[in-house]
């Protein structure tokens, strides 16, 4: 008994999974292989303040879904999700990748639901990343989430020595998700007006071939 006992605690209390929430706030949470909250951390200033405002004792040993429930009601009531350009990030890593995934639909649900009681109009993007991608972020000091994201950023800019990636992983996902938006719209607006020339051009070589085809028939 005394060894099934210990076998269970150790079971218990051994990390198994990685969830990190971004908004401004960057949170992480270290959990066991029954989605259970071992660890909570802030990655930046205002991830501390959300963690100290919800009390640490509230979120450990909770199951992931109660504890990103009460994290987000936090973030909403401190006006994090007041813009209509809000955006929310949600990484989960496991070394089980289906589970990982699973984790990371189920907790975008989950923070769907919170936003919606809260009235809070705010973009929801949920992914499984591998531990590599964890530990890369963290050599950054940043959440994986984040990282992702400025890497998107990157690949939207038409510039991509123009975007320093330290610079970006400063700011809120609000900042970022509204530099992507803006670059993928100047994109379009560009390719459309490269078209409207090609059309232009194409109209033109038509009307001078119908004038060259009539000179020879007259």
């Amino acid at each position: 008994m005394l060894v099934l006992g210990g076998g269970g605690a150790l079971a218990y209390y051994t990390p198994a999974k990685y969830v990190s929430l971004d908004v401004n706030p960057s949170i992480e949470y270290q959990l066991n292989i029954f989605d259970r909250v071992l660890t909570v951390k802030g990655v930046n200033d205002d991830g501390s303040e959300i963690v100290d405002e919800i009390d640490l004792g509230n979120l450990k040993n909770k199951k992931i879904d109660e504890a990103i429930a009460l994290t987000d009601d936090k973030i909403a009531e401190n006006g994090y999700l007041d813009s209509e350009e809000g955006g929310i990030v949600i990484t989960t890593s496991s070394k089980n990748s289906k589970r990982a995934k699973e984790l990371a639909e189920t907790l975008e649900n989950i923070v769907n639901e919170v936003c919606k009681e809260n009235n809070c109009v705010a973009t929801v993007n949920a992914e499984a990343v591998g531990a590599e991608r964890v530990a890369k972020a963290k050599e950054l000091g940043v959440t994986p989430g984040k990282l992702n994201l400025v890497e998107k950023l990157i690949e939207s800019s038409e510039d991509h020595d123009s975007v320093y990636l330290n610079e970006w992983l400063n700011k809120s996902v609000k900042d970022i998700m509204a530099q992507i938006k803006q670059n993928k719209h100047k994109i379009k607006n560009r390719i459309r007006s490269k078209n409207k020339i090609q059309m232009k051009i194409s109209r033109t070589k038509n009307r001078i071939k119908m004038k060259k085809v009539t000179a020879k028939l007259m």
